[in-house]
């Protein structure tokens, strides 16, 4: 198969953008849960709650991903206080309890699979443009960049 990435070097913020938010901007109350994976263009994808009861990944990719790290660095601190009452870790991850509230402006991505039965299956992805931490605190702290257009 054909390399049909760009060269680093060569995306531009604009260029990157266009690729990421191919729909209109909005803005989501989630819950990310402590469940954190990494794919293979090295996005961080967070597993999120909304309303309580929907699950959905939240993707930081691109240039955001490196700016995610406040992101895991305030999940590591929501982490610490069930960890010095010497809760299971592992336990919690499962569980849906522990969680860091986001409110995250970004793009929602339908994403088209072929599953085992060849039936297509649509899943919803929610692209993190900018995103705040803290949300109904002292000191709201702001990350990321709306989208260049």
């Amino acid at each position: 198969m054909v390399a049909t990435r760009l060269n680093p070097v060569f995306v531009t913020p604009r260029y990157e953008d266009a690729g990421l938010f191919k729909a209109d901007i909005c803005r989501l109350a989630v819950n990310l849960t402590p469940a954190v994976r990494r794919n293979a263009r090295a996005d961080y994808i967070f597993d999120g709650v909304i309303d309580g009861k929907y699950r959905v990944p939240i993707f930081f990719g691109g240039r955001r991903a490196v700016l995610a790290s406040a992101v895991l660095d305030a999940m590591r601190t929501v982490l610490r206080a069930p960890v010095a009452r010497d809760i299971d870790l592992n336990a919690l991850v499962e569980d849906d309890r522990v969680v860091l509230p986001l409110q995250v402006d970004g793009a929602w991505r339908t994403v088209v699979r072929e599953d085992a039965q060849g039936f297509a299956r649509a899943t919803h992805h929610f692209i993190a443009a900018a995103w705040t931490i803290g949300v109904g605190g002292d000191r709201p702290l702001r990350f990321g960049t709306m989208p260049v257009r």
